[in-house]
């Protein structure tokens, strides 16, 4: 799968499968930003085919928690792709598939950095309305994973013993109190476009959980902002940056990547190899001291 699911080539005939079952525009077709599954262009849509069973990932909770999250954030009017058209197609293998309507504006990896101070607050001020309207208590019967221990997610074994002795004794001493919510779970400089106002359109909802709102906070300050001062300072705004700082480090802690993520910490500013770092708390002190200087900057 990891070979071919580029491959306009190899895409073409089950595309051209889906627009007949669906009854769709034929066009140019185009690959656009790789992900898990294979997505690709077509005039207005986008065609997002996912892994088909046999491989090693799990493509029905993922197709049941993207359209569980595409449908619950354009319920709350969340502005995010329309759902055109969703289903299976069953050859050789059994793909499941969703149409969706092909969202204009530049994504923010491109385009976030060249705002001037007024556009970036613009985008920031939008941001934090989105979060605040999404994340809110779900339905009781809905498809999406639950998260609640520290170092549930991956990779956390890079750091060896003692870190995993300390994500330990957090879980024992339930270390968040936060009610569990609607997240994105993945609003990185890749999953987030702007539109003609600068304001931002999230797409790739396939990592949307049941989680704390501080769940959202690792992938917006360190891949969205990409530990940008400025932007982090105007995401602030009244909020205490300590306290920020420890719920971003909950986020670590909680979230599918968060091993990943204290790792370009580690690497990035602590000038530590993942499997040297001491302490997990270094973690949040670094985040305490980085936050604090973007606010008094």
């Amino acid at each position: 799968w990891g070979k071919l699911f580029q491959s306009i080539a190899d895409f073409i005939p089950l595309i051209e499968a889906i627009q007949r079952k669906e009854h769709l525009p034929e066009g140019t077709i185009e690959n656009l930003t790789p992900g898990t599954n294979a997505v690709f262009g077509c005039g207005k849509l986008v065609y997002k085919i996912y892994a088909p069973l046999f491989s090693s990932s799990d493509a029905t909770r993922e197709y049941d928690t993207e359209l569980f999250g595409l449908r619950f954030a354009q319920s709350l009017g969340v502005r995010s792709p329309n759902v055109v058209a969703a289903g299976e197609l069953n050859d050789r293998y059994v793909f499941r598939y969703f149409v969706l309507e092909r969202l204009e504006g530049p994504e923010a990896c491109v385009s976030l950095k060249a705002l001037n101070s007024v556009e970036r607050r613009r985008f920031v001020i939008e941001l934090r309305h989105l979060l605040q309207t999404w994340n809110r208590p779900l339905p009781e019967k809905n498809p999406l994973k639950r998260v609640s221990l520290a170092g549930d997610g991956q990779n956390w074994n890079i750091f060896g013993d003692n870190i995993a002795r300390e994500l330990n004794e957090l879980n024992r001493e339930k270390f968040f109190s936060e009610p569990l919510g609607y997240v994105h779970g993945d609003l990185t400089a890749q999953n987030v476009l702007l539109d003609a106002q600068n304001r931002p359109l999230p797409i790739d909802f396939a990592d949307s959980r049941c989680a704390p709102a501080f769940y959202e906070l690792p992938p917006i300050l360190f891949d969205l902002f990409d530990f940008d001062p400025e932007l982090i300072r105007l995401f602030c705004a009244d909020t205490d940056p300590i306290e920020l700082a420890d719920r971003a480090f909950f986020g670590v802690l909680l979230h599918e990547f968060g091993a990943s993520i204290a790792e370009i910490i580690c690497e990035r500013f602590l000038q530590c190899k993942a499997g040297k770092l001491k302490s997990i708390f270094l973690i949040r002190d670094f985040l305490r001291k980085y936050l604090v200087e973007c606010v008094d900057a």
